[in-house]
C-alpha cells in the first residue's frame, strides 16, 4: 500500500492559489485514477483505490497546512506503513515555478506543512515532491511569504502550472510503479 498527502488549505477561496499545489496535483492523480476523494478520515478529505495495480489512499489534511502532521501521522500509524510508502506533494517557494523536485528524504526547508509531518513523524525520511511557486521576476515576491503563497497564479503561470501538475502526477506513478530512485532519476533537473 501507498499514502500520497497533498498539502494545501481546505477554504475554497484557497483552491487556487500557490499554497494549494498539492491539493491539485493529488485532485489530478485521482481523476487519472478513477478515484473519488470525498471521504472524510483522520482529519482529512481521503480516496482509496488503486493505481497501477497498487493500492493507494489519497489524502488531503483539513488542518490547515501548519498542522498536516497531525493528519499524516494518524494514516501511518492506521495502515502501519513504513515511513517510505508515504508520499508528500507540496508547494516550494525555493524552486522556480515550473519546476518539481523528489526527495526521499530531507529537511522541511521553511515549509511549514513539511515542518509539521515531520514533527508528527518523528522523521524526515519520507518522500516528497516538491513543486516549484518562486516567481521569475524577484521583484513580485516582496519576501511576504504568506501573502505571496496565498495568492492565485498569474495568467502567464497557469499554462506552466497545468503542465507541472502532470508532471508531478507521472513521477508519482513512477514512483509507485519503479521505486524513488527511478522517480528522481527521470524527473529531477
Amino acid at each position: 500500500m501507498k499514502i500520497i498527502v497533498g498539502l494545501g488549505n481546505p477554504l475554497l477561496k484557497y483552491k487556487f492559489t500557490r499554497h494549494n499545489l498539492g491539493f491539485m496535483a493529488l485532485d489530478r492523480i485521482a481523476e487519472e485514477n478513477g478515484i473519488e476523494i470525498k471521504k472524510r478520515k483522520f482529519n482529512s478529505i481521503v480516496g482509496e483505490g488503486s493505481v497501477s495495480g497498487r493500492e493507494v489512499v489519497l489524502a488531503k489534511p483539513i488542518t490547515y497546512m501548519n498542522r498536516s502532521g497531525e493528519s499524516v501521522a494518524r494514516f501511518i500509524e492506521w495502515y502501519k506503513i513504513p515511513l517510505t510508502e508515504l508520499m508528500v506533494i507540496c508547494d516550494d517557494i525555493n524552486l522556480k515555478v515550473g519546476t518539481i523536485r523528489i526527495r526521499r528524504k530531507g529537511s522541511f526547508g521553511g515549509h511549514r506543512g513539511l515542518e509539521s509531518i515531520i514533527d508528527s513523524l518523528g522523521s524526515e525520511i519520507f518522500p516528497r515532491t516538491r513543486i516549484g511557486i518562486s516567481p521569475s521576476n524577484v521583484e513580485s515576491f516582496n519576501r511576504d511569504l504568506s501573502s505571496y503563497v496565498l495568492k492565485p497564479f498569474t495568467k502567464k503561470e497557469e499554462g506552466i502550472i497545468y503542465s507541472v501538475i502532470d508532471k508531478a502526477c507521472e513521477a508519482c506513478l513512477l514512483w509507485i510503479n519503479e521505486g524513488i530512485d527511478a522517480a528522481m532519476n527521470r524527473f529531477n533537473d
